[in-house]
């Protein structure tokens, strides 16, 4: 049950504190998970507030707070993709395809400084730029058994590339504790390797059934699954 109602209170850094300087709408309810009625400031009134006006609010810069989380990231792919498919016979065909992909990514980030006391010293702006090249080819077979059989084998290759806040070219210098803490705009994509065996078989009153066995090749990782 939540009970709206209108009562001086004021928002204090660790709990609420009666005051009569000013009057928040609150709500108050009950969470499922808490043993104790909760009060929080109602969202309309917190979304009226100016938070520039220096009478009801202190304000202060904090570079070190929210400068590491600032970034700029542009990656541009370009690909092309060629394919052939093949008969070789009335039961057996062939797929070959390859994709060619070109990654180029300009990013840039902060260097954030403290000083051997630990207080903020200061930013500067570094910028980065990496580029890649991968190609991605591609193989299916496919034979019939019979009308109603199919065998299947691909060979396939993929990739996934690095998420943006990854390749940030952030750095943060602590001089009190010896320490640097560095982001990697060189990072570079997970590709694998893939080989796929699947026979189908079609049945009139039921449909398909299908079984595969799938072989992944994860940079030199193998990780085997059976479905």
């Amino acid at each position: 049950m939540i009970l709206p109602s209108l009562v001086p209170w004021v928002m204090n850094s660790n709990y609420w504190e009666i005051s009569q300087q000013r009057i928040i709408p609150i709500k108050i309810f009950w969470p499922e998970v808490s043993t104790r009625w909760v009060a929080v400031a109602d969202a309309k009134y917190l979304g009226s507030l100016e938070l520039s006006d220096s009478s009801i609010f202190e304000s202060e810069d904090l570079p070190e707070e929210y400068l590491p989380a600032n970034f700029n990231v542009e990656e541009n792919v370009y690909a092309g993709y060629a394919m052939i498919n093949q008969d070789l016979s009335d039961k057996f065909s062939i797929l070959v395809g390859i994709r060619l992909e070109h990654t180029k990514i300009d990013s840039k980030g902060n260097e954030i400084i403290f000083n051997e006391d630990g207080d903020y010293e200061g930013t500067s702006s570094i910028k980065d730029s990496n580029s890649y090249t991968n190609f991605l080819p591609g193989i299916h077979l496919k034979y019939d058994i019979r009308d109603n059989t199919i065998l299947r084998f691909a060979w396939t290759n993929t990739l996934a590339r690095p998420n943006y806040v990854d390749l940030v070219p952030f750095r943060e210098i602590n001089n009190e504790d010896e320490e640097i803490f560095l982001g990697n705009s060189g990072l570079d994509p997970t590709t694998s390797s893939n080989f796929d065996l699947m026979a189908e078989h079609y049945l009139e009153s039921i449909g398909v059934s299908v079984r595969r066995f799938v072989l992944q090749k994860y940079q030199g990782f193998y990780l085997y699954i059976s479905v």
